[in-house]
């Protein structure tokens, strides 16, 4: 019997260039230039039209001593790819480091032209102006690039430099210059020596610098001062600083979604809802958009932020800024090149308006947390605006909605050779705790896991093995947010070395895409909650892994394909993720079966598998060739 459509095999020629794309990048930090072009040259062979393998020829030629060479090369390069952000800002860097300051301006405003999103490109671009003379056009430049990258150390460094060398009298570059050290003693972290006394000289010389300026303070500096003061928690300065900016004239936008962080942390819930909304009214767009797009794309979203959900926790590598929030859920890290995507905050959506049935083509519903879109109350918005647009969408809201965990435990338990885990829902009463305790060990054996339904922390879920361990699981819950916590059946999926291990797998549009093994020492581990741990396949199973990427039925067995079919006919979504592994007795143990899963998280380990670009790029193409179809045009345009 056919297990149903699965992915076709990965292309072994694909995977033989990412293997030698890799060696290459391993050639380049080891300083074995020669050795770059003679792997560059070798990829170029066999796939002429790579602009990767380019770059990094160019490059390694330009060490070389071989400048010429290296821009001939770039320049032939752009002939097959005109429309490559990537060669143009490589060439003009080539050009800048070869004397050649206005030719790179040239070259670097024609990549700006294609991605204003990159901040290299910015730096690049600065670094040509300041070479030329131009100081001015290059502090706009380096702060451009701060304003995307808030922890870009060399443009902190660089831009201080051109204040120095500027018309800095009047002092505008101290600010820049607390930054810059701020920046760098975040990008040490905490172990780095006098960590602690450097923050507290640079806190004080961020106050005192703030309190003689504050008649010429830049906006821009002092945005990029709280995004830093925030990351290294020091929340009350943070707000003071965010607040002063948002008052001056010039105003980044990123200032409302930098305050609503700030004002989270300090448990200021109106003013941080305030912060949000008005950045989500003034500011409903925020994505890369294609070159040369075919297809627009309507992406609904939620402003996923802590002033909405009130359980905020601070993360260290925290970006702001509307592109972040708009880029999550299931096409996270997907920069489109048949189509163009239009991020929009459904929060603020009027589903009347005409103008959205005539500028877009599909639309993809990409609020893909049940628990969110039903407390939300987001099915009528998205509902209206299909009906009233007549376009297609992708993932409808109300199959979304059917993929809370208890629902999911209602319908995928009944099918052969599924286990979804027993959950049930509870109110948090700390009154009544051992009441509340009673009614959850009627239910369910240990061990347990406690998680709540709409969860922001690191660890979603608290195993518990005994009653002590229940209760103190329990309490770590806000019992005043009104949020019921799940509690769940636990079960264990272990591999033969001993270790847990989980699948990844995804259907888009009825096709089985094999994702991810992981492998990790706690049940909890994945790319995000350990990285460490869930990004370490071991030689032993990297075979495993690629057998499981190309041939499931060899890895699982047949029988568990066809259920994971059924999993898929059941939720009947175009797009599901489902995280997974097997019992002592060979069925299938799903953990996760929602929209929401981001197969795409594999592209970040590809340097110690570089298979998983292939496997990356194969699941890209079937989420597009989706949108495709959905979008009744017969071809995509690329």
């Amino acid at each position: 019997m056919s297990p149903g459509p699965i992915a076709a095999p990965l292309d072994e020629q694909a995977i033989v260039l990412a293997e030698m794309h890799v060696k290459a990048q391993t050639a380049m930090s080891e300083g074995d230039f020669n050795g770059v072009v003679e792997i560059c040259r070798e990829v170029l062979k066999l796939a002429q039209d790579e602009t990767a393998p380019q770059n990094m020829l160019a490059v390694a030629l330009h060490r070389l001593g071989r400048t010429e060479e290296g821009l001939e090369t770039l320049q032939a390069s752009l002939d097959l790819n005109p429309n490559s952000p990537d060669l143009y800002a490589n060439l003009g860097e080539l050009q800048r480091q070869a004397g050649k300051g206005s030719q790179a301006i040239d070259t670097l405003r024609r990549a700006l032209s294609l991605d204003q999103h990159y901040p290299l490109i910015h730096f690049n671009l600065a670094m040509a102006y300041f070479d030329t003379g131009a100081i001015a056009d290059a502090e706009r430049c380096f702060r451009s690039a701060l304003e995307l990258d808030h922890m870009f150390v060399p443009a902190h460094r660089e831009l201080c430099r051109a204040l120095r060398e500027g018309s800095a009298a009047d002092g505008r570059g101290q600010l820049e210059f607390i930054c810059q050290r701020l920046a760098g003693l975040l990008y040490l972290g905490k172990n780095s020596s006098d960590y602690g006394f450097n923050l507290r000289t640079n806190l004080q010389d961020a106050r005192r610098a703030i309190g003689f300026g504050r008649s010429n303070l830049n906006p821009n500096c002092l945005l990029v001062l709280g995004k830093l003061l925030l990351d290294l928690k020091q929340t009350g300065l943070a707000i003071e600083v965010l607040e002063m900016g948002r008052d001056l004239s010039g105003a980044h936008p990123d200032y409302n979604v930098a305050l609503s962080m700030g004002y989270a942390s300090d448990k200021q819930w109106k003013k941080a809802y305030a912060a949000t909304s008005k950045f989500n009214r003034e500011n409903p767009i925020g994505s890369r958009n294609s070159v040369v797009p075919g297809i627009n794309v309507l992406v609904l979203e939620a402003l996923y932020n802590p002033a909405f959900e009130n359980n905020y926790r601070a993360n260290a590598q925290t970006r702001f800024g509307s592109g972040i929030y708009a880029r999550s859920g299931t096409i996270a890290d997907m920069t489109p090149s048949r189509m163009s995507f239009h991020h929009m905050y459904v929060d603020e959506i009027d589903p009347g308006e005409q103008k959205l049935k005539n500028e877009y083509d599909v639309i993809f519903n990409n609020i893909n947390f049940a628990e969110i879109n039903l407390r939300r109350k987001y099915t009528k918005i998205v509902n209206d605006l299909q009906e009233n647009t007549s376009l297609e969408i992708i993932n409808e809201q109300e199959l979304i909605n059917r993929t809370t965990r208890l629902k999911n435990y209602e319908v995928l338990n009944q099918i052969e050779r599924i286990i979804f885990p027993k959950t049930s829902l509870y109110e948090v009463n700390f009154i009544n705790l051992d009441q509340l305790m009673d009614s959850i060990l009627s239910e369910f054996d240990f061990p347990v896991l406690v998680g709540k339904t709409v969860n922001k922390l690191r660890v979603a879920f608290f195993k518990a093995d005994n009653v002590d361990q229940l209760r103190d699981a329990i309490k770590r819950y806000d019992c005043y947010s009104n949020i019921p916590i799940y509690v769940i059946q636990f079960h264990e999926s272990r591999h033969p070395c001993g270790q847990f291990l989980r699948y990844r797998a995804m259907f888009i549009d009825g096709v089985l895409y094999p994702g991810r093994m992981y492998l990790s020492q706690s049940w909890r581990a994945t790319s995000v909650t350990d990285p460490a741990q869930a990004a370490i396949v071991d030689a032993d199973n990297q075979d495993q892994e690629r057998l499981w990427l190309n041939h499931p039925e060899e890895v699982i067995g047949l029988e568990n394909v066809e259920a994971l079919h059924r999993v898929n006919e059941v939720l009947g979504l175009d797009i599901i993720g489902i995280d997974f592994g097997l019992s002592e007795d060979g069925e299938i143990i799903i953990f996760e079966a929602n929209p929401g899963l981001n197969l795409l998280t594999m592209l970040r380990h590809v340097e110690s598998a570089p298979y998983l670009a292939v496997a990356g790029k194969r699941i890209i193409s079937g989420i597009e060739n989706l949108i495709v179809r959905k979008s009744n045009l017969a071809v995509a345009v690329r």
